[in-house]
């Protein structure tokens, strides 16, 4: 709906700076965005709320302790099965959200032990591959 994508813009825009990244952490916004990537990995939905929460996870993630809250809020997930998105600009944005995740060692060990990420990110970069595993 308009009203989530809305929100989503506002999110993306808001968490481009430190003190609107801080404010979105305190008021649990992770858990929002999340949802909304959730839906759209399981249900057709416009490109632009996906995209925009995309944007707002990456610029949360920026952090070591935005990237933590993510993880921990299991934010990541979502971001893993947009890779299969057929929405180019949904694929790029969940890429560097996950990029933004990777940059932190926790992250990066998250990344690479819990979820198919490299597989994922193997297929995209090699799809001629991607169907003989």
């Amino acid at each position: 709906p308009d009203a989530v994508r809305e929100a989503s813009a506002v999110a993306c825009n808001l968490t481009q700076h430190p003190r609107g990244q801080a404010a979105a952490l305190r008021a649990g916004l992770v858990a929002p965005l999340a949802r909304v990537l959730h839906v759209s990995v399981f249900q057709h939905m416009a490109w632009e709320a996906p995209v925009y929460s995309c944007g707002a996870l990456a610029n949360l993630c920026s952090t070591p302790q935005g990237a933590f809250q993510v993880l921990t809020e299991h934010a990541h997930l979502p971001l893993v099965g947009l890779l299969h998105s057929s929405h180019e600009a949904t694929q790029k944005a969940a890429v560097g959200a996950l990029g933004n995740i990777s940059t932190h060692p926790i992250g990066r060990d998250t990344l690479n032990e819990g979820t198919s990420c490299l597989k994922f990110a193997a297929a995209l970069l090699n799809p001629a591959r991607s169907g003989s595993s």
